[in-house]
């Protein structure tokens, strides 16, 4: 059996392009403004591309130095998007580019992630691209 093969009884087809990737942004829920952050990283990541799924009540889990497990809840904002549309300069809207509205998604992800980062007092924010986990420290740069 293989993939074609289910795929074929089920009557079912790709929904995402070959081209796309799954983009992941980790939203821990520890602060009181974890709403507004979750809503507007929704509507940029559903801007760029085209809708995205918001999930709740996931958990993250890792040790920390001391070898102690450490657990908090998290919203996972995901989608599946072309690099393409991650990198070329389009209308984002006012509040998240500049007075023209337009800007790189990329560019205006990583801003608005900065500010989350910064306003929650995140040590790390990490995002996901294709089953990667990448970070950066919001207090270390724009």
């Amino acid at each position: 059996m293989s993939l074609a093969n289910v795929l074929q009884a089920l009557r079912a087809a790709p929904l995402a392009e070959s081209d796309q990737v799954r983009l992941e942004v980790f939203m821990p829920c520890t602060h009181i403004d974890s709403d507004y952050w979750v809503r507007a990283c929704a509507t940029l990541v559903s801007r760029v591309a085209g809708g995205c799924t918001v999930s709740y009540n996931a958990q993250v889990c890792w040790v920390d130095r001391q070898g102690k497990l450490v657990s908090e809840p998290v919203t996972v904002v995901w989608a599946y998007v072309s690099l393409d549309r991650l990198l070329t300069k389009r209308d984002l809207g006012n509040e998240f580019a500049a007075a023209s509205g337009t800007a790189v998604p990329a560019i205006a992800l990583r801003k608005l992630l900065v500010q989350y980062g910064r306003e929650t007092e995140q040590e790390v924010v990490a995002f996901g691209i294709d089953n990667v986990i990448y970070g950066f420290n919001p207090k270390e740069t724009l």
